[in-house]
């Protein structure tokens, strides 16, 4: 059950710079105030009625928390807190400063087979961690791997966004047509059940990019 803190994000946080904006609201830079820590707070619009194509749903942004809260791992995204008010969720999240992977292919050009090995090597811990909870991602692909910092010798890999992830029951058969179209892997496509094991199709189209 995800946890959400009733309280003002401002009474814990100081708000900073924008880092970016979207259909559902905006990701700005957080100081904690005991400690000096930064974060990113995703601030989530909500939805306000069922007819409202504004803001998300309630219960979709307590999904993701809840995969979230449930995976602690160096090459995942971690989540510190979460707060709720009448308009809107603020998600505290690791700042992750070293931006996507597709950015970081797009300015190299060409990636080294030393370094297309030790993203893989992380991407793979990060899945397999994942799988290792019954949860798939069902969205993994460039946009959603971020470089903690792209300068380092050796970037450290984050997976993001868990919109569309699912934790398997014992038994459960669950079909879905979740994903982007040039990484989904067939069984996505023909509508079949899916698996943890959908993810990998999805691993392999990162591997032949990199």
């Amino acid at each position: 059950m995800a946890q959400f803190r009733l309280q003002n994000v401002e009474d814990f946080y100081e708000i900073g710079e924008l880092l970016g904006s979207g259909h559902f609201g905006q990701v700005r830079e957080l100081r904690e105030r005991t400690g000096g820590t930064c974060w990113a707070g995703k601030f989530v619009k909500l939805r306000r009625s069922v007819s409202s194509r504004l803001g998300m749903e309630r219960k979709s942004v307590e999904h993701e928390v809840t995969i979230l809260q449930s995976l602690q791992h160096v090459n995942i995204m971690a989540l510190r807190d979460v707060f709720e008010s009448r308009a809107e969720i603020v998600l505290v999240v690791e700042l992750i400063r070293g931006g996507e992977l597709f950015d970081f292919i797009a300015a190299k050009e060409n990636v080294t087979e030393n370094e297309a090995i030790d993203f893989l090597k992380q991407i793979l811990k990060g899945a397999d961690f994942m799988h290792s909870k019954q949860i798939a991602h069902f969205d993994l692909k460039p946009e959603n791997i971020m470089l903690s910092d792209k300068n380092a010798e050796h970037p450290e890999i984050k997976i993001i966004d868990f919109g569309l992830a699912h934790r398997f029951d014992p038994g459960e058969e669950y079909k879905s047509l979740c994903g982007t179209p040039q990484y989904i892997a067939p069984e996505v496509i023909n509508y079949e059940p899916l698996s943890v094991a959908t993810d990998m199709w999805s691993i392999g189209v990162i591997t032949y990019i990199l």
